[in-house]
């Protein structure tokens, strides 16, 4: 049995902060791509150190295509970037993962499944501050996280479930980077 309790708050992260430059002993744990077309591509990397996160976000490109004979395209950034490890990425988009990995790109399907969202977000909770590096990303990310809300009935009940129609592609990407993380913290 659990304990009941009743949600008053729609936020679900509580210290986001930008900065300049991440610690120089965050130890990367992962990276991850939220894709899309007319929506934000994301591509990040999420460091850890003590108990906060670190993002560091590298593309977030609207109308960026997978390939491209000519002009900018995810398969040359991902090789420019020489993101170290597996990326793991949106895992509903088969094809461009895909397309990717027959560029010899380390990219594979994040763990989703039934809750995968909320188990995201609690993975996400579970770090004292979420820090994201101050780069051309950086107030995006920023307004991202910090915007991020559940969702309310119209009785005004709030509930787990995050609210639909969000900015929340850096917030997918963060959770696809630590969808294979086992992540222990010394307390």
């Amino acid at each position: 049995m659990g304990i009941w309790g009743v949600l008053t708050d729609l936020v679900y992260f509580k210290s986001v902060k930008l900065i300049e430059k991440k610690p120089i002993n965050a130890q990367l744990i992962g990276a991850g791509i939220d894709f899309g077309i007319s929506d934000p591509t994301v591509v990040l990397k999420s460091y850890i150190l003590e108990s906060n996160v670190y993002i560091e976000v590298l593309v977030n490109t609207r109308n960026l295509p997978t390939t491209s004979p000519n002009g900018l395209n995810l398969v040359d950034e991902l090789r420019r970037l020489k993101i170290p490890g597996i990326i793991q990425a949106d895992a509903e988009d088969k094809t461009s993962i895909h397309t990717l990995r027959a560029h010899n790109l380390d990219v594979l399907p994040a763990l989703k499944g039934p809750g995968s969202i909320i188990s995201g977000i609690k993975k996400l909770q579970q770090f004292g501050t979420i820090y994201i590096l101050n780069n051309e990303y950086g107030e995006a990310a920023y307004s991202d996280f910090t915007n991020y809300h559940r969702k309310k009935t119209p009785a005004g009940i709030i509930l787990d479930n995050p609210a639909e129609g969000q900015e929340d592609h850096t917030i997918d990407a963060a959770r696809y980077s630590l969808s294979r993380s086992i992540i222990t913290q010394n307390n």
